[in-house]
């Protein structure tokens, strides 16, 4: 900003910050019948006082409280705008030493940096984690919780008298979480539930083995299950109102950890490789090793049209694990956005809140 726009800037600051009783009056009391007489300012004077704002530099550093005085006439200029800042959150859950009971959650922002997160610890080995409605819900030792995005808890049996429900997804405004009876019975179920943790519908998916993933989009619904040794899984096909489209859509894996569907596109890790598989709905192939070489690799889910992927690193109870951004199309955004993560697993993230905006209504096309 050039001195003679900082100077009119400064003054117009300086007159809305007084006291409507002392601002001088804009326009002068002049007495009736009084002549006025202008006297124009020399030329030589005008032509200096030009010359003297042209040779000022164009973005000087100004001085500290001018720049605290602008920021806050900024902000009033737009009271609804949110921080740029404005972070989402990013929630993962540590293997901690690898015993049971020793898992623990962790927050951080998207720029990945730790976020303030209440201690949330004690859990076991199987946990699932879903961020829906502004709460974080994890599945745990037989029940559903439900906790504030700062990890306060607020129910602690949101959903409760589950077998190993160690896989948890949502479905518009419902729950599905898996109900495992006896692993590799063909037994295990998938439950659906209200919002409000209601049982709707206790047999939403039956006839599984050991479902270990869930992948929502839209009207799909993928499963990861796991169907016998040596770490054999396929991944099924189905609706969100529990139909069945093809309950082998992809066979023949080894060592799948994780699903992520978005805009007709399937995202499957393999923990051997290090890579994530990308295929179309339908079960085709669409690009091997999209993404690849991410040590350890474990969890991932799709957020604001962004892949977030956690890796363990050496192991499991290592502090190398890692969280990465990548875009849809394999693109790294920061494979490294959080490092030294305590073997994490599982992720979810809050996505940012929406701008606070007003719009008009649309008039319907003729």
């Amino acid at each position: 900003m050039d001195f003679c726009a900082l100077s009119f800037t400064l003054s117009l600051a300086r007159l809305a910050l007084q006291p409507l009783s002392r601002r001088p009056r804009l326009v002068p009391q002049i007495p009736p019948n009084t002549r006025l007489t202008f006297h124009p300012l020399p030329l030589p004077f005008c032509i200096f006082n030009f010359a003297f704002c042209l040779s000022l530099p164009l973005h000087p550093q100004p001085h500290p409280r001018v720049n605290n005085l602008l920021s806050v006439l900024a902000a009033a200029a737009a009271p609804c705008a949110l921080p740029a800042s404005a972070p989402g959150q990013i929630f993962v859950a540590n293997f901690g030493d690898g015993q049971a009971g020793q898992g623990t959650i962790v927050a951080y922002n998207v720029d990945g940096t730790l976020a303030n997160l209440k201690p949330i610890t004690h859990l076991s080995t199987d946990v699932s984690l879903v961020v829906h409605a502004g709460h974080l819900f994890v599945a745990n030792n037989g029940t559903v919780r439900e906790y504030g995005l700062d990890g306060t808890l607020e129910n602690p049996a949101f959903i409760a008298n589950l077998t190993n429900p160690n896989v948890l997804a949502v479905a518009g405004d419902n729950f599905l979480v898996t109900n495992i009876t006896d692993q590799l019975s063909g037994n295990a179920t998938i439950r659906e539930y209200a919002g409000n943790g209601t049982l709707l519908n206790p047999t939403f998916v039956t006839g599984l083995n050991s479902p270990q993933s869930l992948a929502v989009s839209g009207g799909h619904l993928f499963i990861q299950n796991h169907v016998g040794p040596p770490d054999s899984n396929i991944i099924g096909a189905y609706t969100t109102s529990g139909a069945t489209f093809n309950a082998t859509l992809i066979a023949n894996l080894t060592a799948t950890t994780g699903l992520a569907a978005s805009g007709g596109n399937l995202y499957v890790a393999n923990a051997d490789s290090g890579n994530i598989d990308e295929y179309y709905y339908n079960g085709t192939v669409e690009k091997l090793a999209l993404i690849h070489n991410v040590s350890g690799l474990r969890g991932l889910v799709v957020s604001g049209g962004f892949l977030f992927v956690v890796g363990w690193g050496a192991s499991a109870t290592s502090c190398n694990g890692t969280i990465g951004e990548y875009r849809l199309d394999g693109t790294p955004v920061n494979p490294l956005l959080a490092t030294g993560v305590e073997g994490p697993y599982v992720i979810a993230v809050a996505p940012p809140p929406l701008p606070l905006t007003t719009t008009s209504p649309v008039s319907p096309s003729p």
